[in-house]
């Protein structure tokens, strides 16, 4: 298109392209090269204003030198800051295509740092279990969510990073009894797998205990606000999970996974990268704000059910 209108302008007595665009995805293509290109140009006028590559995207300084308009308030900005993807904030709201692979980072380092207060959690006090993993190879992780009166998330975790060398299939056995215990002695209001790899154990719950253990399909629809749950929850400071290295290390692995247009979804940045923790975290956090939002109504309007043994 813009090769069509440069040369339909020949045509014309004194031309003039005007050319609007945000930052793109990568530094690369169309807008980029062109971008390079007209910087050089003594017959073309550039205007970018951006954040520089040096800048830190979480300098709220530099947010305001971004976004000069008076309408633009920083509360807006810290609301979106908190609920885009990074690199989403970066291009639409620092005009600054991403600079790096860290940039496609779910949680940084420093966010997770601001959740490394113990959890408080009583057995009294309801809360939600989830499951994440397979009974081979990869991860498995348990998540325990407490949330509270303040909307704080108080989080256990148990994450079996490697299974058993000699079979390299995890003891479902034993985590089946893991789970049942739980169910017993904590006040579990709610709890959720993954059908697609733990369909057996879920049917072994209900039918051996008695626990109704609710599916929690990992597609887009659930997955991303899921995500998105858990992102403001960790960049506001209101999730309370230790500083246990498994789960801190599965949340520092995930990456942003666009997936428009309902948003983005917690991700691997390396297939052998583990992230089963985080994935628990988001399903946990994501059901516990969920049970104070809806209640018990949740599970039929968002498609998650329980389980049958049949």
């Amino acid at each position: 298109m813009i090769d069509a209108m440069l040369s339909g302008a020949a045509g014309r007595r004194n031309p003039l392209l005007i050319a609007i665009t945000t930052a793109g995805v990568e530094r690369r293509g169309v807008w980029w090269e062109i971008l390079e290109e007209w910087r050089q140009d003594p017959s073309a006028y550039v205007y970018w204003h951006a954040a520089r590559d040096s800048d830190d995207i979480e300098d709220r300084a530099v947010w305001r030198a971004a976004n000069p308009a008076s309408w633009i308030t920083m509360e807006r900005l810290e609301k979106l800051f908190r609920t885009l993807p990074r690199t989403s904030f970066e291009r639409y709201h620092l005009n600054r295509a991403p600079t790096t692979s860290m940039a496609m980072r779910a949680f940084s380092w420093k966010e997770w740092r601001g959740c490394q207060e113990p959890p408080l959690i009583k057995p009294e006090e309801p809360c939600v279990v989830t499951v994440d993993g397979a009974n081979k190879g990869d991860c498995f992780a348990i998540v325990v969510d407490r949330r509270d009166e303040e909307g704080t998330h108080h989080v256990e975790s148990y994450i079996y990073d490697e299974p058993p060398p000699d079979t390299g299939y995890y003891d479902l056995m034993e985590i089946e009894e893991f789970l049942s215990s739980l169910w017993q002695t904590r006040n579990v209001v709610r709890m959720a797998c993954d059908p697609n790899r733990l369909l057996l154990l879920m049917q072994r719950l209900e039918r051996e205990h008695g626990i109704p253990v609710e599916e929690f399909n990992q597609t887009n629809t659930h997955m991303c606000p899921a995500s998105a749950t858990l992102r403001e929850l960790v960049r506001t400071g209101r999730v309370r999970a230790g500083r246990g290295d498994s789960l801190r290390d599965h949340i520092l692995n995930a990456v942003e996974m666009p997936r428009e247009p309902i948003g983005w979804r917690i991700g691997k940045g390396d297939r052998a990268d583990k992230i089963d923790g985080a994935i628990a975290l988001a399903m946990a956090v994501f059901l516990a704000e969920a049970e104070v939002d809806a209640g018990p109504s949740f599970a039929a309007t968002a498609g998650i059910r329980t389980i049958t043994s049949g």
